[in-house]
């Protein structure tokens, strides 16, 4: 059966360097990193794309403040690919369910990494009604029964001032 993720094939580092040791990152190794991350890999992937291991990236991500700003910005720009990759997803011609699967994947984590942006809308504006000299006497008459009814049911929880406990 043919394999239909492209994602999941091996990448090769663009210009990715040759014969290098494997715990050496070089500029032109970190480089490739960068463009591999801003193209949507995963820091696993890239590292072995790029032939290093993943606690070397990580070691010089903690001590170069330089290429850790390249890798936030490398970051960035594969989470500003995720949104792109969900237009060209739903353009395929696969099965719609795999299709829906990964679109959903996309949609979640970027919701997740910029809520700002692509997270759901939260409207939490409180409506107040009618100011009391805009009410009429059936709207006040209605709001004196409800605050009744909410005196009585607090009333009868208790008088004590702890919480009441479920049994």
């Amino acid at each position: 059966m043919a394999q239909d993720w492209p994602e999941d094939e091996p990448v090769e580092a663009p210009g990715g360097p040759q014969g290098h040791p494997r715990g050496q990152l070089t500029p032109a190794i970190a480089e490739a990193l960068c463009g591999l991350i801003a193209a949507g890999r995963t820091v696993p992937k890239a590292a072995a794309a790029c032939g290093i291991s993943e606690n070397v990236f990580w070691r010089h991500h903690s001590v170069d403040p330089s290429f850790r700003l390249a890798v936030q910005q490398a970051r960035q720009m594969g989470i500003e690919r995720l949104a792109d990759e969900i237009l060209e997803i739903a353009e395929e011609k696969s099965d719609p369910r795999h299709r829906q699967v990964r679109i959903d994947a996309r949609k979640w984590l970027l919701s997740k990494l910029l809520p700002k942006r692509y997270g759901d809308k939260v409207d939490l504006t409180v409506s107040q009604s009618k100011p009391l000299e805009q009410m009429t006497d059936a709207e006040l008459y209605e709001r004196l029964r409800h605050l009744e009814g909410a005196a009585r049911v607090a009333a009868s929880a208790g008088s004590t001032d702890e919480p009441a406990t479920v049994h």
